[in-house]
């Protein structure tokens, strides 16, 4: 009995490492990314703006 080694089933330990993977993607879905997509609109908005700005600040009126 101490001499035997012990199988892993290969398939149960992708199965389980897997379904933890798809647990962390689940809460990043559902914490971080409103967070990042606000952030990125944001991002967007602001350099929107700067290119506007800029547009009309150097038009010859």
């Amino acid at each position: 009995m101490l001499g035997q080694r012990r199988r892993l089933n290969r398939t149960a330990v992708a199965d389980a490492r897997r379904r933890a993977e798809d647990r962390y993607w689940d809460v990043y879905q559902r914490t971080v990314m409103p967070g990042e997509l606000l952030a990125l609109c944001f991002v967007g908005a602001t350099i929107s703006i700067g290119v506007a700005v800029s547009f009309f600040a150097f038009m010859p009126w």
